[in-house]
């Protein structure tokens, strides 16, 4: 074998074993049956490429999907009149929809944020996705809570109509910088939700991991753009004092543009920074640049 020959194979065999370590090492930082932190971000990133990917019609059908599976919180929370109940109950709706894999457009401010600054998805696919989830997760709910929560009688049999009014009254009467916050709150422990579902790699360690956060953010009274487009047309539909520009405008705006900061800032793109590699940081910034020399040509 020549000398030339000789070194490449030592090459080779170093970077398996290199390889072989780092993966070692990485498997023994995490606990059995999860993932290491580094491992869910590239999990994450992983998913967040598939739903940029995703045809419209298949990312509208699952964020129809999600708005029902949301729903069913939604109604399950009035029926048993909030509080802590109604928070343990809560989780019941994400559980749906992380198992089954639906489109939910505050899950996917982790999912895509990460996957657009990792350069994994272009930004069109980012705003794409977001507008998609957002209209069609809110058709969902329009549905679930206009057919099976109204029409239905649930809720009057249920003797919540009550209080789905002043549900609705009380997330509308609240100034809008409070919205936006309270937005940031609820976002920020639905992504750790996903994200600690996602470390797990069992169903019954998922269910654990997205429990515990949702709960959290129901009691604390965090604002959820999805849940709130059901909470707020049932209410509507009852008699809550509440009108359609408001609705879309002072709470669902200030909300939802939380719900993306909590999600996509506060975890998206702070575990990017943390667990992602250098090489993929240079490559966004890469793109960033030839973006803004495009939009002065």
């Amino acid at each position: 074998m020549s000398e030339e020959a000789e070194g490449g194979v030592h090459q080779r065999h170093n970077s398996l074993t290199s390889s072989h370590a780092t993966q070692e090492i990485s498997n023994n930082n995490a606990a059995p049956g999860a993932r290491d932190p580094s491992a869910v971000l590239m999990a994450v990133r992983g998913l967040g490429k598939h739903k940029g990917e995703e045809s419209w019609y298949v990312l509208s059908l699952q964020a129809f999907q999600a708005g029902c599976y949301k729903s069913i919180a939604c109604q399950l929370y009035l029926t048993v009149g909030g509080g802590i109940l109604g928070a343990v109950l809560f989780p019941v709706g994400l559980i749906g929809i992380i198992l089954t894999g639906a489109e939910l457009f505050t899950s996917d401010a982790l999912f895509l944020v990460t996957a657009f600054f990792s350069g994994d998805i272009p930004y069109t696919r980012l705003v794409r996705n977001f507008t998609l989830s957002w209209i069609f997760n809110f058709i969902g709910c329009l549905f679930w809570g206009g057919v099976l929560a109204q029409l239905s009688g649930q809720l009057e049999d249920a003797g919540a109509i009550d209080f789905a009014v002043y549900t609705a009254e009380k997330k509308a009467d609240q100034p809008w910088y409070q919205i936006f916050l309270k937005g940031i709150g609820a976002n920020f422990l639905i992504a750790l939700a996903v994200w600690q579902a996602t470390t797990s790699k069992d169903v019954a360690g998922k269910i654990l991991g997205i429990w515990f956060p949702v709960m959290a953010f129901v009691e604390l009274g965090f604002e959820h753009s999805i849940a709130n487009m059901f909470f707020l047309p049932v209410g509507m539909w009852n008699g809550a004092d509440v009108n359609v520009v408001t609705m879309l405008f002072l709470q669902l705006l200030p909300a939802t543009l939380g719900n993306m900061c909590g999600g996509g800032i506060g975890m998206g793109m702070v575990y990017w920074v943390l667990y992602d590699s250098v090489a993929s940081r240079k490559q966004f910034v890469e793109k960033i640049g030839e973006t803004l020399q495009f939009g002065t040509r």
